[in-house]
Parts: structure tokens; C-alpha cells; sequence
């Protein structure tokens, strides 16, 4: 990011720009991400030729990334003007994962709107399931027998989708989703004061992602596979973490009806966990 780099540093304070620790408002972005699309439909793709744009509202293998303030509102602006469609990709962030419904519903107060949202995992509780809504006046071009996939419905995973939805629904499970987030997410900003290898903290309601950087903080070149050596020593506290994405970062994905209590205590096996590392890196 170019305003990270001309502030001097490779992160921003370690708190996620969402409410209680940080607001949209308190950041500032070059835009970057916006001018890489605008380049990309000039030079590698003609929006006359570009059916679709299809995007997680958090990227989940990248290390759960997320967008910054206001892209997701001016790409539906962009998608708008060329006639474009949005795809969004819910299959990780969907069915209250963020805390609500859809992933794209955090961000820019769900102004993307998509015109196309595909679904699976989380739908059925692990079932085999996938599926995808469209807009009614693009569900209405299509032909019968169009569309089809190998998680196409059977009685029993469409009976595990709707006792899903019913639980999300009736249990109270987006509102623990973003209390134990919140929770989760100050734990580990409280943590990256005390280890300044944790150079971003970031992510919404029970999808959260860190990020290492060089020991002391310094930089965000962290120690060669150092998200991999944290997750073997939380391992042998017998908490299961995944790294993720090109960097050294690490995924936090608790059950939606993860307690109160589960959170501190995977807090302080991460801690513990992050400790060995450090240790054992500042050894070599």
C-alpha cells in the first residue's frame, strides 16, 4: 500500500478499521486497488468484452484480506457504468461467518450488491451443498437445465441447509459471531502490543486473519515460515490454526457457536504458542 509505505512503516496501528477499534473514516487509502481495475479494463480487458467481475468480500486464501473503505462502493459504481455484472464469491464468508448473512453486507454498509452470489460449505454445516442467487431479472434468462454442479441439491443436504438457516436464524448466531469477533480480534490486538511480529490484525466477526512481519516489528519481511512454526506449537496445545495466503499470516476460523470462554482460552494458547516461536526463531 502506498499511504502505508509514505507513513513510514508496512502497517497501519495494529486495530481493524471496524467498530470498536478503528472506523473507515480514520484511514486513508491511495485508491491503489481502484486504479489497478481501471488500468486492467483499459489495457488487458475492454469492458465491452468483460461479462463479470467476480471477487470474495473477504479473500480467504489470500490471508483474509479485506477491502479498503469505499472499494466496494465505487466498484459497483464501475461495474454500473460499463454494464458489468458483480459476482460475489460467499463460499468462505457467507452464512454468518462475518457476522452477517454476507460478507459484502461489512463493507461500504453493503453498498456492492451483487448481482450474482454463489454459496456453499457453510450453507449446509459442512454438507455437500453449493448453490447461487442471481438477481430476478437474470434468473429469468435463464434456460431450464442450465445450470448444474456436482453439489447440485438432494433431499438430506437441502433438509441440513434449512435447519442451518433456522439455527443462524432463531439461535442467535450472527450476534455471537460478532460479539465473539470483537472479542477475538481485541485479544489479538492486545497480544500484537506485547509481540511485534503481529503486524495486522484484521477481518470481520469469526473470520479473522494476523500477519507477522520481522520480529521486532521492524518491517513486514517476517522470518521464513514462521506463520507455519506458530501453528505447529499451537498444535501441541491442541488448537488447530491455518496459515494462509502468500505472506506469513495466519487464519482464525472458531465455530459460529464458539463461547465466550473458548475465545480466552484459544488466546492464550495462541499467546503461549507465539511465544515458542519467537523464541525459537530469535535462537537460530
Amino acid at each position: 500500500c502506498k499511504v502505508k509505505e509514505l507513513q513510514g512503516h508496512d502497517g497501519y496501528h495494529v486495530a481493524p478499521y471496524c467498530a470498536p477499534f478503528d472506523t473507515p473514516a480514520n484511514r486513508t487509502c491511495c485508491n491503489s486497488p481502484l486504479e489497478s481495475l481501471k488500468w486492467m479494463l483499459k489495457m488487458q480487458t475492454a469492458p465491452s468484452e468483460t461479462a463479470a467481475i467476480i471477487l470474495e468480500p473477504v479473500m480467504g486464501e489470500g490471508g483474509f484480506l479485506t477491502p479498503p473503505p469505499g472499494f466496494m462502493r465505487e466498484l459497483r459504481k464501475i461495474a454500473d457504468q460499463h454494464g458489468i455484472l458483480i459476482i460475489s464469491d460467499e463460499v468462505q464468508a457467507g452464512m454468518a461467518r462475518t457476522g452477517t448473512w454476507w460478507g459484502f453486507e461489512q463493507f461500504d454498509d453493503g453498498a456492492m450488491q451483487p448481482d450474482i452470489l454463489i454459496f456453499a460449505k457453510g450453507i449446509a454445516s459442512g454438507y455437500p451443498l453449493a448453490g447461487l442467487a442471481t438477481k430476478e431479472h437474470l434468473f429469468d434468462k435463464l434456460v431450464p437445465g442450465s445450470i448444474g454442479g456436482t453439489y447440485g441439491a438432494n433431499a438430506v443436504v437441502c433438509a441440513a441447509a434449512v435447519a442451518t438457516i433456522d439455527v443462524i436464524r432463531d439461535e442467535g448466531i450472527l450476534e455471537n459471531a460478532s460479539a465473539r469477533g470483537v472479542q477475538l480480534m481485541k485479544g489479538l490486538v492486545d497480544i500484537a502490543s506485547r509481540h511485534p511480529s503481529i503486524i495486522d490484525v484484521r477481518g470481520r466477526g469469526l473470520m479473522v486473519g494476523i500477519e507477522f512481519g520481522a520480529l521486532d516489528g521492524s518491517s513486514r519481511t517476517a522470518v521464513a515460515h514462521f506463520a507455519s512454526s506458530v501453528t505447529k506449537a499451537a498444535s501441541k496445545r491442541h488448537m488447530l490454526l491455518m496459515g494462509a495466503g502468500a505472506r506469513e499470516s495466519i487464519r482464525f476460523l472458531p465455530a459460529l457457536t464458539v463461547s465466550e470462554a473458548e475465545i480466552d482460552q484459544a488466546l492464550n494458547i495462541f499467546e503461549a504458542a507465539l511465544t515458542d516461536a519467537t523464541a525459537a526463531a530469535q535462537s537460530k
